[in-house]
């Protein structure tokens, strides 16, 4: 499976708790951890962890991941990530912009 293709994949997994402009709180949910763990295992990556890779996507600042709630809050810059985007990676679908983004960073590896 291509890296992008298992990135969207994974945010089919996740659920939005929380919403504001600049900033996204993420819900992981049990089907998630064997994807992130496939992704982070991606011979381009060597292990990078899924936080790490958010964090050099384009627009994003900062990504904190509390494992004891099984969540991640971003924060992000709003001309390069909207609330759109946002809801179309968590639904899986393949805009644009979304792979434009991911395919971006995952070419810096």
């Amino acid at each position: 499976m291509q890296a992008v293709e298992l990135f969207l994949k994974i945010g089919q997994t996740l659920s939005i708790v929380h919403y504001v402009p600049g900033r996204i709180r993420l819900r992981f949910s049990k089907d998630s951890i064997p994807l992130i763990k496939q992704f982070s295992e991606l011979d381009c990556f060597n292990n990078l962890s899924m936080a790490q890779f958010i964090d050099t996507l384009s627009g994003i600042n900062d990504v904190k991941v509390n494992q004891i709630t099984g969540s991640a809050t971003i924060q992000y810059n709003t001309s390069v990530w909207t609330k759109a985007m946002w809801e179309s990676f968590c639904a899986g679908r393949n805009e644009p912009e979304l792979t434009s983004n991911v395919t971006d960073a995952i070419n810096k590896f």
